[in-house]
C-alpha cells in the first residue's frame, strides 16, 4: 500500500520528503529480497533523477537506490540491472558536485563487481562515464580508474566495441572516448598486438571514425580521430579492407574543405607517414634503412586508395540528378545524422569535390601523382551533368542556372591550376588509347567512349578559349590537331559514321580556335605571297636574334629602311611606278610591302611594350618561336588530313572490290603506247561506253553522307590556309637562326 501510494504521488510531484518516506518503508521490509512493481518503481526513481530537480532530491533518490541494492542480492541485481540503470547513467554529467561522489561510489560498489553481467548495458554505462570525463575537472582521475577497472573485468574486444558504439551515437563522448583509446595505445608495440582497440566489429569502428571526421562542430574530436588514424591505423599497415579505407579517406576530404591548418597537417602526415613506416621496419625486421621519401610512401601506399576514394565519390554523385545535389548545398548547417556510410550522398556535391581536388593538387607530392588518373572522371561528370544539359536546354530555371554557373566556375579554377599542355596532351593520349583499344593500366580513360571524349574536348575548348592567350592555344592545339588526325588516320576502320562526324567537327573547332578571325594581325605571317616567304621568315628570325642588342637593332633597321628608300629614289619619277610595262615595278612593290610590314611589326612591338611593361625579351623570343612551331604543326596537319580524307573515301565510300583506278590507268597507258594519236580518241570513247571510269559506291554509303560533308568542310578550310615553305625546305628555319 505504501509503495502504491508513493508511486502515484511521485508521478505528479517528486519531492525529497516523499523519497525519504519511501526509503524508510523499504528498510522496514528489508527481510524480503525482492522489490514489487520494480518496473514502475524504476521509472519513478529515474524521474527523481531529472537534471532540472534540485540536488537534494537527487541525493535522496540515490539513497533509495542504495537501499534497494542492499536488499536484493547480486543475482537479482544482475537480472534487474537494465531497469535501475535507466536513470543512473545519465545523471553523472549533469550532477552537482555533492552528488557525483555518491553516484561514483554506487557505480564502484554495486555495478563494477557485476563484471560481464554489465554487457547488456555497457554502452550506456560508458556514455554516462565519458560524458562526465573532462580533463582538469573534479573526480577526473576517479572516473579514469573506474574505466580501467571496468576494462579489466570485461572482454577487451567487447569493451572497445562498446566505446566505438558510444562514439558513433553520442557526440558529447567523442573527444574523451578517443582520448581514452589513444592513452591506452602502447607505441612500443605493434597495432596487430593491440588489435583489440578496434573492437569486434571493424564496420562499427569505421562508422565511428567517419562520424567524427564529418563532425565539423567539434574540432577536438576531429583532431583526436586524426591522431588515432596517424598512430594506430597507418595506411601501409592495411589493417582495414579497401572499402573501409575509402570511407575513411572520403571523411578526410570533408576536413580538407574546412581549411584548418592544424587538421590538414595531420591529414597530410597520414598520407605521407614515413616515420611510422621506419618504426615498423626497425621493430619487426631489424633492418637499418634510410628515411623513406614521403613521395615514395605516397605513391606506394596512398596513391591508389586516394584515387579510388575520389572516384567513388564521383560515382555516388553521378547517380543523383543535379537538382538533388543543389538542394543539399543549403543544408550544411543541419545536424549530422547517425549513419553507417561515411559518405552521405546529401553532404557531397560536384562543386565540393572539385574543390577537394584543387586542394589536393596544390601539394607537390600529391598533384602530379593523381591528376592524370582522375582528371577524365571529373571532366566527364562536369560534361554530363553541367555542360551538356545547359547546352541542350533552351530554357533553364534560376536554380539550375546558378548551380551550373557555380560548378563551371569551380571547374575553371581547377583548369587554371593545370598547365594547358598537360590537359591537351592527356586528352589526346586518352583518345589514342580508346580508339586503339589499348590496355589502360592507370585507368586514365575513366571508361569513356569516343563520343564522350569529343564532348569533353569541345567543352574545354569553350572554357579555355575564354582564358588562355592566343600563343598558348596555337602552341598546344596545333600539336593536338596533328596527333588527332594521325590517330584517326591510323585507325579509321575502327570509327563509325557518327564518330567520324563528331571527330571531324571537333577538328574544325580546334582549327578555328588556333586561328580566330578576330586576331588577324597576329597571323599576318601566314598571308605573305609565295615570293616573299623567305624574306618574311628571314625578317622574323633576324628579329629573334638581334633583340639583345638595341644599338644593333637600330643600325639594321635604319640600314634596311634607307636601302629601300634609296631604291625608290632611283626611279626617274613617281609616274614610273604606275607604268605596268616597267620591269622594276614588281621589285619596288615588293619593297614597299616589306617596308610597310616592318613598320607594322614595330608598331605592334611598341603596343605590346605599352600594354605589358613587364614583358621581357625572352618572352618575345619564345612567342616568335611558338608561332613558327604552330605553323609547322598546322602545315603537317593539313598534309596528313589529305591522306585521311583519301583513306576515308576509299574505305567507306568506294567499293574496294573493284580494280583500283591506278591499275586501270596503268592498263590503259600500256595499251596506248603503241597507238597513234588518231586512235586515242576511239580508245577512250570505247572505255567510256564500257563505264571503265565509273566508280561503284559501297552499299552503306548513305550512312556516311554527313561525315563526308563535314570532311569536305574542313578540307575546304584547310585548302584556304596558305601553305608555307617550312615543309618544303626544312633547313630554312635553322639556316636563319644560324645566320
Amino acid at each position: 500500500m505504501f509503495l502504491s501510494q508513493f508511486i502515484l504521488e511521485i508521478i505528479f510531484s517528486p519531492s525529497k520528503k516523499k523519497t525519504i518516506f519511501f526509503s524508510k518503508t523499504i528498510e522496514f521490509y528489508k527481510q524480503f529480497h525482492s522489490i514489487p512493481k520494480r518496473i514502475t518503481l524504476s521509472k519513478r526513481l529515474a524521474q527523481c533523477l531529472h537534471p532540472a530537480l534540485p540536488s537534494g532530491v537527487h541525493l535522496k533518490a540515490l539513497e533509495v537506490y542504495e537501499t534497494i541494492f542492499q536488499i536484493i542480492d547480486k543475482r537479482h541485481l544482475q537480472r534487474d540491472i537494465i531497469l535501475y540503470s535507466y536513470g543512473l547513467f545519465s545523471l553523472l554529467s549533469d550532477a552537482a558536485l555533492p552528488v557525483k561522489p555518491i553516484l561514483l561510489t554506487l557505480y564502484e560498489t554495486y555495478f563494477l563487481p557485476l563484471g560481464e553481467a554489465l554487457n547488456p548495458i555497457l554502452t550506456g554505462f560508458l556514455v554516462g562515464l565519458f560524458s562526465a570525463l573532462e580533463e582538469g575537472a573534479d573526480y577526473y582521475n576517479r572516473v579514469i580508474i573506474l574505466l580501467d577497472n571496468l576494462a579489466n573485468r570485461i572482454d577487451e574486444f567487447y569493451f572497445y566495441t562498446c566505446i566505438w558504439s558510444a562514439i558513433n551515437f553520442v557526440s558529447t563522448v567523442r573527444y574523451s572516448a578517443i582520448t581514452f583509446i589513444l592513452n591506452h595505445f602502447d607505441k612500443r608495440k605493434n597495432m596487430k598486438v593491440q588489435i583489440y582497440l578496434i573492437g569486434l566489429s571493424r564496420d562499427t569502428m569505421v562508422s565511428a571514425v567517419c562520424i567524427c571526421l564529418h563532425d565539423s562542430r567539434d574540432s577536438l574530436a576531429q583532431r583526436s580521430i586524426l591522431d588515432f588514424l596517424l598512430i594506430c591505423l597507418p595506411i601501409h599497415r592495411k589493417l582495414l579492407t579497401k572499402a573501409n579505407m575509402i570511407k575513411i579517406i572520403n571523411g578526410t576530404f570533408h576536413i580538407l574543405l574546412q581549411r584548418d591548418m592544424a587538421l590538414n597537417r595531420r591529414i597530410y602526415t597520414w598520407y605521407f607517414d614515413t616515420n611510422q613506416l621506419n618504426n615498423d621496419i626497425t621493430s619487426e625486421q631489424h633492418l637499418i634503412n634510410d628515411l623513406v621519401d614521403s613521395s615514395s610512401y605516397f605513391v606506394t601506399h596512398t596513391r591508389e586508395i586516394l584515387i579510388e576514394s575520389l572516384k567513388s565519390s564521383l560515382q555516388a554523385i553521378s547517380m543523383k540528378p543535379l537538382l538533388t545535389i543543389v538542394k543539399s548545398d543549403n543544408n550544411d548547417k543541419q545536424p549530422m545524422t547517425n549513419i553507417i556510410d561515411s559518405l552521405p550522398s546529401s553532404t557531397w556535391t560536384l562543386t565540393k569535390l572539385i574543390r577537394v581536388l584543387i586542394i589536393l593538387i596544390d601539394k607537390p607530392d600529391v598533384g602530379p601523382n593523381i591528376i592524370e588518373s582522375i582528371f577524365m572522371n571529373y571532366s566527364l561528370l562536369v560534361y554530363e551533368q553541367v555542360y551538356h544539359p545547359a547546352k541542350n536546354l533552351t530554357s533553364i530555371n534560376i536554380q539550375h542556372e546558378n548551380s551550373y554557373s557555380e560548378t563551371l566556375k569551380t571547374f575553371n579554377m581547377l583548369l587554371d591550376t593545370l598547365e594547358p599542355y598537360f590537359v591537351w596532351e592527356l586528352l589526346t593520349k586518352i583518345f589514342d588509347i580508346v580508339l586503339n583499344q589499348q590496355e589502360d593500366n592507370n585507368c586514365i580513360t575513366a571508361g569513356s567512349t569516343i563520343e564522350q571524349i569529343c564532348g569533353v574536348i569541345d567543352m574545354l575548348l569553350d572554357i579555355f578559349s575564354l582564358e588562355n592567350p592566343l600563343d598558348t592555344q596555337s602552341e598546344h592545339l596545333s600539336r593536338m590537331l596533328y596527333r588527332l588526325i594521325e590517330v584517326m588516320n591510323n585507325n579509321i576502320e575502327k570509327l563509325t559514321s557518327n564518330q567520324i562526324t563528331l571527330c571531324v567537327e571537333l577538328l574544325l573547332k580546334i582549327f578555328k580556335n588556333i586561328i580566330p578571325t578576330n586576331k588577324n594581325h597576329s597571323l599576318s605571317i601566314f598571308r605573305c605571297s609565295f615570293n616573299q616567304q623567305y624574306e618574311t621568315f628571314d625578317n622574323y628570325l633576324t628579329d629573334y636574334h638581334i633583340e639583345d642588342n638595341n644599338e644593333h637593332i637600330n643600325f639594321i633597321d635604319n640600314e634596311y629602311s634607307a636601302d629601300i628608300y634609296n631604291k625608290l629614289l632611283r626611279t626617274d619619277n613617281i609616274s614610273q611606278l604606275e607604268n605596268q610595262n616597267l620591269i622594276v615595278e614588281q621589285e619596288n612593290l615588293n619593297d614597299i610591302e616589306q617596308l610597310l610590314r616592318q613598320m607594322t611589326r614595330k608598331v605592334e612591338k611598341q603596343l605590346d611594350k605599352i600594354n605589358n611593361p613587364l614583358l621581357d625579351k625572352k618572352q618575345s623570343r619564345l612567342s616568335t618561336k611558338t608561332m613558327l612551331e604552330s605553323m609547322n604543326n598546322i602545315e603537317k596537319s593539313i598534309e596528313l588530313y589529305k591522306k585521311f580524307f583519301h583513306h576515308f573515301i576509299i574505305t567507306y565510300l568506294i567499293d574496294q572490290k573493284q580494280v583500283l583506278m591506278n591499275d586501270k590507268f596503268q592498263s590503259i597507258y600500256s595499251i596506248i603506247q603503241n597507238k597513234t594519236n588518231d586512235n586515242l580518241l576511239t580508245i577512250f570513247n570505247r572505255y567510256r561506253q564500257l563505264n571503265e571510269f565509273q566508280l561503284k559506291l559501297n552499299d552503306n554509303v548513305d550512312h556516311y553522307i554527313t561525315a563526308f560533308e563535314n570532311c569536305c568542310k574542313i578540307l575546304t578550310e584547310f585548302c584556304c590556309f596558305p601553305i608555307q615553305s617550312s615543309l618544303n625546305d626544312q633547313s630554312f628555319p635553322s639556316k636563319g637562326i644560324n645566320d
